[in-house]
């Protein structure tokens, strides 16, 4: 159908648009269709029991690996954060001030 035809569509035009054309064929030959229809599949899937967990799916809230020790058996000492924060804070606001101030001596 053209787009820029405004003609209305016909109830057979419209069927003939939904009908499968085209039915393709597998590659190979141990690949063969579902038995069962999809609404049918879906159906099973909504109303049977849910699949049980694998063993290998669990809720633990500790790593599983621990992190090592320095080489001498140290702890790595841990970077200050607040330095981060800090400069993400006082940064952008000095960034400002000394812009509104240039923008003020200009004017």
């Amino acid at each position: 159908m053209e787009l820029d035809n405004n003609s209305p569509v016909s109830d057979e035009q419209r069927r003939l648009a939904e009908a499968k054309k085209v039915t393709l064929q597998p590659l190979h030959a141990d690949v063969q269709p579902e038995d069962l229809p999809d609404a049918e599949i879906v159906s099973q899937h909504l109303h049977e029991t849910p699949l049980a967990n694998i063993p290998t799916d669990t809720e633990q809230d500790t790593a599983s690996i621990q992190p090592s020790q320095g080489l001498l058996g140290q702890a790595k000492p841990q970077k200050n954060r607040h330095t981060g924060i800090i400069l993400a804070i006082v940064l952008p606001l000095a960034v400002l001030a000394v812009g509104t101030f240039v923008w003020l001596t200009v004017k």
